[in-house]
């Protein structure tokens, strides 16, 4: 796929209910030669023909209602996140959230108030003219970053972004890819010193507020995290991948109560909120819930992803110091997984292992034994069942030390960070610094397996 920008005035994408502003756009995207202006029925037709093209023009109505706007905006910005089309709001109130939604969505025009054919016909033509700089050699860019990203290769991104911003200081679109890009690449630390000043401007740039929360969270400053979400929830209460992050660093605080009603919220924004049904199954869990929660996870997982949701579920309330609780999950988990042995070998291990942080070694040596009675090659299980047998020490984490949240089907560690991906992991992850095998200290970690299909 080339990365030259389609010539103007062939097609735009018009999504408004007021017949009467539909008439005058189409009337004056025809005058300036779009000879096909697309007019959906309704926002889930929109984001069809935005998914099939990525770079056509959209023109969007206010008036459809802010939580339909911003479904439509988020898809317009593609599976990759980037902004690789021309936008016009119209917004028939003036309301200061809605000019800081458009900044978040790299929106290109916004026009408040009434609108006269005049002003129609100018903000078109800017909305279509594609040969003016630098707006075309910007969007040129995410076009090419968008690309390199589709192909996993998101560091061949990194060296384009950092030339224009080097380019354009001042554009805080490139600003916030370009932090997308270090947070991908695990540049934590640069990505928020990239951020900062447009997360806490006046006006804050609510994606910028929410880059910036996920480097706080990662570094473990997770109030000062939850007041920047919490802040950007304000501007633009809409953004599902927004309310699940805030969701998941609430529940890494014990704030289970709060941690449901915003993955409530997010599951009744409507789609596929996978991630808000899981959030929300794991705060049930901690509450007690057990057979709830199973109900609402029945159609979304099977005996590997409960597997994985019960076990980040009891790592969290084994860290909250709830050593019963955590234990009385692995139970319920052993259960859920049926007679998948090789799951429930894991299960037993993490149990056992969570019976060490807890110092119950002779509940932990049970463990360890039905661990190995379910799957004899388990070789972690018999590293520690011989080393609880043999009196070795726990070496207790950090003080406030959590698990890292990772997709869950996929490993499950403990680090004293906590990542919050909203991009898509690498398909091979760095190295973790690994204890040396048969070493005969307990390091607290719990079973890293990762829990494929293969598994199964």
């Amino acid at each position: 796929m080339g990365t030259k920008l389609k010539p103007a005035g062939l097609k735009a994408m018009l999504h408004t209910e007021r017949s009467d502003l539909r008439s005058a756009m189409r009337a004056e995207l025809k005058a300036i030669g779009v000879t096909d202006v697309v007019t959906p029925t309704d926002s889930d037709a929109c984001i069809v023909e935005l998914v099939n093209d990525a770079e056509i023009p959209l023109v969007i109505d206010w008036e459809l209602g802010g939580e339909e706007v911003v479904k439509v905006l988020s898809a317009a910005r593609g599976h990759f996140k980037i902004d690789t089309r021309p936008i016009f709001v119209i917004a028939r109130r003036v309301d200061e959230n809605v000019l800081l939604t458009a900044w978040e969505y790299g929106v290109s025009h916004v026009h408040t108030g009434e609108i006269s054919r005049a002003r129609i016909k100018e903000a078109l033509r800017k909305l279509i003219a594609t040969d003016a700089m630098p707006e075309r050699e910007i969007r040129e860019t995410l076009i090419k970053v968008a690309e390199a990203r589709k192909r996993d290769e998101w560091g061949m991104a990194t060296p384009l972004l950092l030339e224009m911003t080097d380019k354009y200081p001042d554009n805080h679109l490139l600003k916030v890819e370009l932090a997308e890009n270090f947070i991908f690449e695990e540049l934590w630390s640069e990505a928020g010193a990239l951020v900062q000043p447009l997360a806490m401007g006046e006006p804050p740039n609510p994606r910028a507020l929410h880059l910036y929360a996920r480097c706080l969270a990662q570094s473990g400053k997770l109030s000062q995290a939850t007041r920047l979400l919490q802040k950007a929830k304000l501007i633009n209460p809409h953004n599902v991948e927004r309310l699940i992050d805030l969701g998941n660093i609430l529940l890494h605080q014990n704030r289970v109560g709060e941690a449901r009603d915003v993955f409530t919220e997010a599951e009744a924004k409507g789609g596929d909120n996978q991630d808000a049904v899981v959030g929300k199954s794991k705060c049930m869990l901690l509450e007690g819930e057990v057979n709830e929660a199973l109900a609402i996870l029945k159609d979304i997982s099977g005996p590997r992803e409960l597997a994985a949701i019960f076990n980040t579920t009891a790592i969290l309330a084994i860290h909250h110091g709830t050593f019963e609780k955590g234990m009385s999950l692995y139970d319920a988990a052993v259960r859920a997984v049926g007679k998948n042995t090789r799951l429930q070998a894991r299960l037993w291990f993490n149990k056992g292992v969570g019976y060490r942080r807890w110092r119950r070694s002779n509940k932990a040596l049970e463990c360890f034994t039905r661990s190995l009675a379910l799957d004899a090659g388990f070789d972690k299980a018999k590293r520690q069942r011989a080393a609880v047998a043999g009196g070795a020490k726990v070496r207790m984490p950090a003080r406030g030390a959590l698990p890292e949240i990772v997709v869950d089907n996929g490993p499950t560690e403990e680090v004293s960070e906590i990542e919050f991906p909203a991009l898509p992991k690498r398909k091979t992850q760095p190295e973790q610094t690994k204890k040396a095998a048969g070493a005969d200290t307990f390091d607290g970690a719990f079973e890293e397996e990762d829990w494929s299909d293969d598994d199964l």
